[in-house]
């Protein structure tokens, strides 16, 4: 229950991290701004759907934390609009 409760908690804070003109402003991980350096994080799950799509991230910290569970962080950014 409580994974459910802190999933739907950071894809709503995520939700904002994404511009009118549709570029990601907030590190997934940290809900910071992606600041001066961002680096981008290829996909490298099993789903079809995030196949090729990479995900912004502020640090290198936050990349080794997206590469451990792609499907939960590329589901916050990559959301069906």
């Amino acid at each position: 229950m409580n994974r459910i409760l802190l999933a739907a908690l950071a894809a709503a804070f995520v939700a904002g991290s994404v511009s009118a003109q549709g570029k990601q402003t907030k590190c997934p991980v940290m809900n910071e701004d992606l600041g001066e350096k961002p680096s981008a994080v290829a996909y490298s799950g099993k789903n079809k759907a995030y196949k090729g799509k990479s995900v912004m991230v502020c640090c290198p910290g936050c990349s080794g934390a997206i590469k451990k569970d792609p499907d939960k962080f590329f589901a916050m950014v990559h959301k069906k609009k």
